[in-house]
């Protein structure tokens, strides 16, 4: 009787103390030996097992990614994908970005971003005109496009997201934002002119050449997503001030015809297609990683 009495005694020890603490488990690998207090919607409050007595901390649910609970219950937290987490990318301050659906408009472009200053963030873009699809119905005239642009500008972040109750910013990068955006354009391309002879009437077809650049400063708003800790979304919007010209080494006589209308767009932004208007519009969607 004595024995079987010891050995009650010595499975309560045994089992106090094996589930006597928590382990909560965070997100960058490490575990705490803690008394959980309260589990609330956003954050959670423990105590440090070795100071039952002593403060009560508080951490973001989304820094934790497990908590072993003293009498084995095991509960598991789902990540935000648009939360930061204390990983390393909480403290990088670059990307690089391209346009995925770039190629459907025949461009494709690259660009990099940099935090400089609280709030304010370097955007850079460089994209090459030609590549990408082709449209089912093709002009291997007017669709050859050769050529590059670029655009160049600042973000000044006006609401950047938080979480945990307003307590932390979501990551530098992220947020909402305005942009004031200097473009530069310029391609060639080739056009069919149709010459008429005087006496019949029968269009003699040849090929020019023409050279189109267009520039625009542009005022933007747009907004950015941080997914996953390392995916950079950003889209935006915006309209300004363009200007456009085009010229051709080709002489033509007055008895010629071809469409001499300056292209609208210019693939980093659009002009009025009524040209002597100096409306340029832009927009986009750009996704990248943290460096």
């Amino acid at each position: 009787m004595k024995r079987l009495v010891l050995k009650v005694i010595f499975g309560v020890l045994l089992t106090s103390t094996v589930w006597g603490q928590d382990i909560l488990q965070k997100t960058n690998k490490s575990k705490l030996e803690v008394k959980i207090i309260e589990i609330g919607s956003d954050e959670i409050k423990y105590r440090n097992y070795n100071d039952l007595e002593g403060p009560i901390y508080v951490i973001s649910k989304q820094d934790v990614v497990s908590i072993q609970l003293e009498n084995g219950e095991k509960i598991e937290f789902e990540k935000d994908l648009l939360a930061i987490s204390e990983s390393s990318n909480s403290h990088k301050r670059k990307a690089i970005m391209i346009t995925p659906f770039g190629p459907i408009a025949r461009h494709f472009a690259m660009g990099y971003q940099q935090w400089i200053a609280p709030k304010i963030i370097f955007d850079a873009k460089v994209g090459v005109i030609g590549v990408g699809l082709k449209p089912k119905e093709y002009d291997v005239f007017n669709d050859e496009k050769q050529g590059a642009f670029v655009t160049v500008g600042n973000k000044m972040m006006f609401q950047q997201l938080t979480y945990n109750k307003g307590t932390r910013l979501v990551h530098p990068l992220a947020g909402a934002y305005f942009k004031p955006q200097i473009s530069f354009s310029y391609f060639t391309n080739k056009e069919q002119i149709f010459i008429y002879d005087t006496l019949n009437y029968v269009p003699i077809v040849q090929v020019a050449k023409f050279r189109n650049w267009s520039g625009a400063i542009n005022l933007t708003i747009g907004k950015q997503w941080l997914i996953a800790d390392i995916i950079l979304l950003d889209i935006y919007v915006g309209g300004g001030y363009g200007f456009a010209n085009r010229k051709t080494d080709f002489i033509y006589p007055a008895n010629s015809y071809f469409d001499n209308n300056i292209p609208s767009n210019f693939h980093s932004h659009t002009i009025s297609e009524n040209w002597s208007i100096p409306i340029s519009f832009t927009s986009g969607i750009s996704i990248g990683l943290l460096l």
